[in-house]
């Protein structure tokens, strides 16, 4: 069965280019007239006017498939074996699209033919020299998706080859042209000459000009020879190109970055493989060569299968050489997150480095930098279903980057039991729709957590000049369980009683009988503590109705709690804790029994607090209507607590918050509308002497003050926007003397072309953004008001765009009190079309130095670019 996928030209050009509106319709060509092959019409000619369409199939012509045909007129050659179809003519067969003014279709040779005619209307009448004709209703093919435009097609039925003459076509996000194309069975295109672009523009910023090309659909394209055109004028050019035009994830090679710098000598940077191995994972290796350095081999795997896991594994090996030395330095990340079931999970978070300051020699990110820590976790979780249980095994290594030591827990294994309630009620209380109240006893609950965990510790010991590894191990279990009973008094109050008891059970303590320092001690030990408290809270509320038009109301809602909490002292040697121990001066002293224990130290200290807060939140209801909307303004909240057990300074700090959250408006506010504030205070009662507080209330007469000024932090950021209302550069707006004079009657405007015009609620007034993000942040330290330390930090954001092409943005981070910039980075971007350029300036800080990259927007083409870089780099450069 033959198939008419009739000149597939450019369809079989992957070349990596999209789409557009332009090619999506023939524009019509100034050329010479075409004579026509039939001068004559025999008499045994049957001429018709197709109003619909007909279809036609031929057993001589060997074709066994219906071709489908349509045109404003059909004459038939019965001798010559032809059809000719005249007038918005199109064949369609078996998915493929031919329209043309004119389409021939020889059944004797299996040839359809297509071509514009001449057009008898001229676009401007006030010509009077007419030196060109203007061709209408040129040929255009579609099929897949793909449409191809061209001044005369022809295909072969049978054997599927076709020829294009002057034919254009796009692919992906470029645009082809060919003086002639012929198509082969299958997949490929020859073209030649001709040239291909990403530029949509009539007239291209650039192109690619050869003289003999072959596309291959769906694979690449191969052309020799290559000359780069930037407008009409040719820059570069190459023996052969070799260009992919594949669409989505496929296999290649990954050009490198070729340069220089003063540091590192001549290098090469990103020469790799990217393979597509499946739909589930892709590989990714790179490595970069540095003329005076040595090295670096990059290599990731990430993967991915939907509803089930997901991941990435990645690694760097690096080999430096420094005159005869040689170091060798590594890191391999994994990162796994896995559903097992509805209810289990797994993820895993693994990173492993060669040594302690391969962050600080070849990281980029400021976290990295200044970590002293390098941890890795594998967590297995499961949910209990219809349960309040659930239940995690994990295991966890960290590392000390300084002196390496390292500590891990294998395994640590979680139950928790979420609050539940002790006696609950029945169920069919709990499904009767009638409001059935608890009773006081339904309200008990309790949770519950319990933990094992299994640690060990590896620690480098130096002795006698000699460095050794000291391993040791020990388990514990961690029980924490709770019960609270909130309960209605008064209607008004909220009463909620709660108990708190933790039981630590460890394989080893200390013993300090016979030495001061301690004896680690194996064996059974345990540790029992508990707390307990009693809470009181209500809520009180006020309203303002001010008389500002749009402010419905203003809520202060205020919630008091006090509450009662008491702890004993379990530093008593009475708990069997803590053990009295006779110092060298003959003076006792108190020493825990699992100090340094991997639940911690045991509490000490006696706790008879009563605590007082009070929380405010103030709300605003505005609108009208059904229009009506609620949002929170800010919150006020104060706490403070006296603790009776205490011999002295009994009044724990006063503590201050306020936060204001930004304003959401219909109408413009300016900054207001991103505003937001955070200040919170801390003051003592008491006295500060020439080391630390005395037991003496504070008072300044002169200030009135009673408490004295420790802590004030306050923040703020905020963000608006700026425009200028401008006229596109391309816009074409219909003025009041370019409208037309006729009167009466219609204009003529098939004599005369319609201006480009737009209504004027449709014309295009942009805006040219300028925006600025702003954030303060102040903090003073007046614990020691000898020795006061401020700090005030701004951070600003600028970004711009100048024009339609021109963007601008800059950041910066000020210390106010030190009147000192500590970091500042300017980048500059311009929009050319198909092509773009950006400059980035770091003058101060991490990464100082400046890059500059000018390249084609085009994916497929983003290997062409101009790089240049410099500055303050590691081995992996700026």
């Amino acid at each position: 069965m033959v198939v008419i996928r009739i000149i597939a030209l450019l369809l079989l050009f992957p070349l990596s280019l999209c789409c557009s509106e332009a090619l999506a319709q023939s524009a019509p060509d100034s050329v010479p007239q075409p004579a026509d092959t039939l001068q004559s019409l025999p008499d045994t000619s049957l001429v018709t006017d197709a109003l619909g369409p007909d279809t036609t199939e031929s057993e001589s012509s060997g074709l066994d498939t219906t071709i489908i045909y349509s045109a404003r007129s059909i004459e038939f050659f019965v001798k010559e074996k032809q059809t000719l179809l005249k007038g918005n003519a199109q064949v369609d067969y078996e998915g493929m699209l031919l329209r043309a003014e004119k389409i021939t279709v020889d059944w004797e040779n299996n040839l359809v033919i297509a071509e514009g005619v001449a057009d008898t209307v001229w676009a401007d009448s006030a010509e009077t020299v007419i030196d060109t004709v203007v061709i209408k209703g040129s040929p255009a093919f579609s099929e897949g998706g793909q449409e191809i435009f061209g001044r005369r097609m022809t295909y072969n039925l049978n054997s599927k080859k076709g020829r294009v003459i002057e034919g254009t076509t796009a692919y992906q996000d470029g645009y082809y042209w060919g003086e002639a194309m012929k198509k082969e069975p299958g997949k490929v295109l020859y073209a030649g000459p001709g040239s291909f672009t990403t530029c949509e523009k009539e007239e291209s910023h650039y192109s690619f000009h050869t003289e003999q090309m072959k596309l291959m659909v769906g694979n690449k394209v191969v052309a020799k020879p290559v000359l780069l055109h930037f407008g009409k004028v040719p820059v570069a050019v190459l023996p052969f190109g070799v260009f992919p035009a594949r669409s989505g994830r496929h296999s290649g090679l990954i050009i490198p970055t070729y340069g220089e710098s003063s540091s590192q000598g001549r290098f090469i940077r990103h020469l790799g493989y990217y393979w597509a191995a499946s739909e589930y994972w892709d590989w990714t290796g790179s490595m970069d060569y540095y003329e005076r350095s040595g090295f670096l081999i990059n290599s990731r795997v990430p993967y991915h299968w939907r509803y089930h896991l997901s991941g990435a594994i990645e690694g760097s090996y690096i080999r430096q050489h420094f005159g005869d030395q040689i170091k060798k330095r590594w890191e391999l990340v994994l990162g796994h997150n896995q559903e097992i079931t509805p209810h289990t999970n797994l993820r895993v978070d693994a990173n492993i480095i060669s040594d302690g300051s391969y962050f600080q020699d070849y990281s980029f990110n400021l976290y990295e930098q200044l970590s002293q820590t390098l941890r890795s976790d594998a967590t297995l979780s499961h949910r209990f279903p219809n349960s309040k249980n659930s239940m995690t095994a994990n295991i966890h290594h960290e590392q000390n980057l300084q002196n390496e030591e390292i500590s891990q827990d294998i395994p640590r294994i979680t139950f928790r039991r979420s609050q539940s309630a002790i006696i609950p009620m029945p169920k069919k209380a709990r499904d009767d729709t009638t409001d059935v109240q608890p009773r006081w006893y339904h309200n008990l609950y309790y949770s519950y957590s319990g933990e094992y965990r299994h640690e060990r510790e590896i620690d480098q010991v130096i002795s006698s000049g000699d460095t050794s590894l000291v391993q040791t191990r020990r388990s514990g279990v961690k029980h924490h369980l709770r019960f609270n009973s909130p309960q209605k008094l008064f209607k008004y109050f909220s009463l909620t009683p709660s108990i708190n008891y933790d039981e630590h059970w460890f394989d080893e303590s200390k013993d300090y009988s016979d030495n001061p320092t301690g004896v680690k001690a194996d064996g059974f030990a345990a540790r029992r503590t508990f707390s307990t408290s009693l809470g009181l809270s209500s809520k009180l509320y006020g309203y303002w109705m001010p008389p500002i038009p749009g402010i419905e109301a203003i809520r202060h809602t205020a919630s008091p709690s006090v509450s009662f909490s008491y702890r004993p002292d379990f530093s008593d040697p009475q708990w069997g804790y803590y053990q009295e121990v006779m110092e060298n001066d003959s003076t006792t002293a108190l020493k825990d029994r699992f100090s340094g224990s991997m639940f911690g130290s045991t509490i000490s200290g006696k706790q008879m607090a009563l605590n007082f807060q009070l929380s405010n939140l103030f709300q605003m209801k505005y609108g009208s209507g059904e229009n009506i909307k609620k949002r929170d303004l800010f919150n006020l909240n104060f706490s403070t607590s006296y603790n009776f057990a205490k011999d002295s300074l009994k009044f724990s700090p006063f503590s201050t918050s306020f936060r204001a959250s930004p304003i959401n408006s219909s109408q413009p506010l300016g900054p207001l509308e991103s505003l937001s504030l955070d200040l919170s205070t801390t003051h003592s009662f008491y006295k500060y002497g020439s080391t630390a507080e005395y037991n003496q209330f504070y008072f300044d007469p002169e200030r009135g003050k009673i408490l004295r000024l420790t802590n004030f932090n306050f923040s703020t950021n905020t963000s608006f926007s700026l425009g200028t209302l401008v006229r596109s550069h391309d816009e074409i707006l219909l003025k009041e003397d370019e409208k037309s004079d006729f009167t009466g009657a219609e204009p003529d405007t098939s004599l005369k072309p319609t201006p480009r015009t737009f209504p004027k609620e449709e014309w295009f007034l942009g805006k040219v953004p300028w925006s600025l993000s702003l954030s303060f942040r102040y903090s003073s330290s007046r614990a020691n008001p000898n020795n006061p330390t401020d700090t005030f930090w701004m951070n600003a954001s600028v970004d711009a765009s100048l024009t339609q092409n021109w963007q601008l943005s800059y950041n910066t981070r000020v210390d106010l009190i030190n009147h000192e910039v500590v970091s500042a980075g300017l980048t500059i971007y311009r929009d050319m079309h198909c092509w773009e350029g950006r400059l980035v300036w770091n003058p101060l800080g991490i990464g100082q130095g400046y890059y500059l990259k000018i390249n084609i927007k085009s994916l497929q083409l983003q290997d062409l670019k101009v790089e240049k870089r410099r500055g303050q780099g590691t081995f992996m450069g700026f």
